[in-house]
């Protein structure tokens, strides 16, 4: 006996056996589940919650009953639990299948600094109303952002009017419709501290998104800050080694409802209903009725060359117009890095969309609505000294559209209006069909007959933002002094082609039920239908005059700004100085060619004691050249008073339930003339 064989076949057995172990383990935490219920202290179970498996992008949420179920894809998982205002948790599964989580709220987040007007505040000395939004909500591949923060901000309504490609901004909303005829209710949007829009804006590239709401919050903007403010900033540098990120989103969009229309029997049996109660006839006879099953294949057909869908139509107008689902897709490169003196973040995106209107191959130009976007963003962060700060910003996008001549409301309108059975789709000539030249047009020559249009934007935005501290002596510290300058330019050019299309309708006769006469619907000689013109036209394209929109903004500003604490007080200030010049660069009148200027000023004045007690006070100054030399400026003043009753000591016995409370005290006062 080979007692060394022996010895080394138990050594192969006892490594395979321990192999074996570590695989069934392996196997065991990736192929099993885990379940359970997160609650915060008080045992409230939380919805939302953020449920992921460490070091992989397997995750899931919370549901209304504060229970999640994840399927579980490496060995010795850990689950990462994250919520906002709760710290985040870190839970080894082990060979557990059920995993409760009780999370802890995070009252330190209060000391972070937040975005309000023309700066930033300790998030717990702020007096105003203010809301934040994670912008980690709005990364999806939508064209405009507007219609992406739906839903996702208390207080904030956002009314999606078109759901076309490139079209699909909403209206937005913050106090609420204006009870004026004629006032926008628009907020003010501010793109890193300039009046621009953000509904070109890749996701990708914010760095926060504050919505302020009450007078407190925007009386520093003065009127203009009437209905609201939302003010975006985009990513800036970072210090450390440069990261490169990518992100690519896919996505399909249907009609958020499709009516179910009456097919075409229906309809005929509902129509002869109606005018029987009406006028006591019948709008479609029995034959009539008969006719059109036999042409569509639900009765047997005795004479296909008379009882056929071109003589007999039983169309779906919305389902040959429209495709069941749209796509979009939105992708993402950027890097970001830098050292203490120089940083930087530059991006470039794309976005793409295709709409539901249907591409008819057949004809000699593509009738389905698209739209493209390429956006890049890039900012650098400079420090020339240990007191200088330079901020430069670049920007911009270039869009293309193309749409057919009729909007898809108005499509979708016509399919609604246009019954079943009152012509076919397509001629067999090929031509478009219709009972007369006036009314009723067919619905698929409205799309793929009418013509199209195409749309060419570009936007370009710049900025560049100094900073100083002024703290060169020992009475000025916490003193800082700012400017910027801002040159924003845009651009918009659409160019119509004009289809005139003709119009035919069978030239045959019919007898009292409606029934065509075949004797009279053929030519004896070629055996073709004979047609009637209902409009005479040579169907070719032709350009219109192009419409073009061009303008050009200038904004400066210039700021001092204080901030010092002395032991448990501490003291904030603010003066600001702004001016906004614009130019439409395709006025067509002598008032509309010349700049439009707006100007203002800004105060505020900050006190906290202990982060107890809080007082803020803010002005606006605005004035336009709107008005009348006498009465260009307005005055919009606010006072606000606050009280962290949680950071009492009196509180103590129930900070375990209730770890922040805060009261205001607010008063605004009407713009006065000045």
């Amino acid at each position: 006996m080979n007692l060394f064989g022996m010895k080394k076949h138990r050594i192969r057995s006892l490594w395979l056996l321990l192999l074996l172990l570590t695989c069934s383990v392996t196997v065991w935490a990736q192929g099993s589940s885990v379940t359970g219920r997160v609650s915060d202290e008080k045992g409230e179970l939380l919805i939302g919650v953020s449920v992921q498996e460490k070091g992989t992008t397997n995750g899931t949420i919370t549901d209304m009953n504060g229970q999640y179920t994840l399927k579980l894809s490496t060995g010795n998982p850990i689950l990462l639990i994250s919520y906002i205002g709760y710290k985040p948790q870190e839970v080894k599964v082990a060979k557990q299948k059920i995993v409760d989580v009780v999370l802890v709220e995070d009252v330190s987040s209060l000391d972070e600094v937040v975005v309000v007007g023309y700066g930033n505040q300790r998030k717990v000395s702020v007096v105003g109303a203010q809301s934040t939004m994670d912008v980690k909500d709005i990364k999806m591949p939508a064209a405009s952002l507007s219609s992406a923060i739906s839903g996702r901000i208390a207080g904030v309504v956002a009314v999606q009017r078109s759901g076309e490609p490139g079209h699909d901004e909403s209206d937005i909303w913050i106090r609420g419709l204006s009870s004026l005829l004629g006032q926008s209710s628009s907020p003010l949007v501010l793109v890193d501290g300039v009046e621009r829009s953000f509904n070109n804006i890749d996701p990708e590239d914010i760095e926060s998104f504050t919505v302020l709401k009450d007078a407190s919050a925007t009386a520093v903007y003065g009127v203009r800050g009437a209905n609201g403010v939302v003010i975006v900033k985009t990513k800036p540098g970072k210090v450390g080694k440069p990261q490169f990120s990518v992100d690519y989103y896919e996505s399909f969009t249907r009609l958020t409802k499709k009516v179910d229309m009456a097919d075409a029997y229906t309809y005929m049996d509902a129509r002869n209903e109606a005018q029987m109660n009406t006028s006591g006839t019948l709008k479609y006879s029995a034959a009539y009725i008969e006719a059109t099953k036999k042409a569509n294949g639900l009765l047997p057909n005795d004479n296909p060359r008379l009882y056929n869908p071109y003589l007999y139509p039983a169309i779906d107008w919305a389902d040959n117009l429209f495709n069941d689902w749209g796509h979009n897709r939105r992708g993402n490169i950027n890097i970001r890095g830098g050292v203490p003196n120089a940083n930087y973040y530059a991006s470039l995106s794309y976005y793409g969309e295709t709409g539901m209107t249907r591409n008819f191959k057949l004809e000699n130009y593509n009738t389905q609505m698209k739209y493209d976007r390429y956006n890049f963003t890039s900012n650098l962060n400079l420090k020339p000294t240990s007191k200088t700060t330079v901020d430069l910003g670049f920007s911009g996008y270039l869009g293309q559209g193309h749409y057919p001549q009729s909007s898809t409301s108005s499509l979708y309108a016509a399919c609604m209006d246009v019954n079943p059975v009152i012509y076919p789709l397509l001629l067999p000539n090929g031509t478009v069909s219709g009972i007369n030249s006036q009314q009723k047009f067919n619905p698929y020559g409205l799309l793929a007959r009418g013509g199209y249009y195409d749309e060419f934007s570009s936007q370009l935005n710049s900025n560049i933002r100094v900073k100083q501290d002024l703290d060169f002596w020992k009475w000025n510290k916490g003193l800082s002094a700012s400017a910027m300058v801002a040159f924003d330019t845009y651009n918009s050019r659409k160019r119509k082609y004009n289809r005139n299309e003709p119009m035919y309708t069978f030239a045959g006769k019919t007898d009292e039920n409606g029934i065509w006469i075949e004797d009279t619907l053929f030519d004896e000689e070629t055996g073709d239908y004979l047609y009637s013109v209902l409009k005479e036209a040579d169907g070719s394209l032709s350009l219109q005059t192009p419409e073009q929109w061009s303008s050009r903004t200038v904004y400066t500003e210039a700021s001092l700004n204080y901030d010092r604490s002395f032991g448990a007080h501490r003291v904030g200030g603010l003066l600001l100085y702004n001016q906004k010049v614009y130019w439409d660069l395709n006025a067509t009148d002598v008032i509309g060619g010349m700049p439009y200027k707006q100007r203002g000023f800004a105060g505020r004045a900050t006190y906290s004691w202990n982060d107890r007690y809080f007082a803020e006070f803010n002005l606006g100054i605005n004035g336009s050249e709107n008005f009348s030399p006498g009465k260009r400026y307005g005055v919009f003043p606010a006072f606000g008073l606050g009280w962290a009753v949680s950071n009492e000591s009196f509180w103590n016995p129930v900070r375990k339930y209730i770890s922040f409370l805060k009261f205001c005290l607010l008063y605004t006062s009407d713009a006065a003339d000045e």
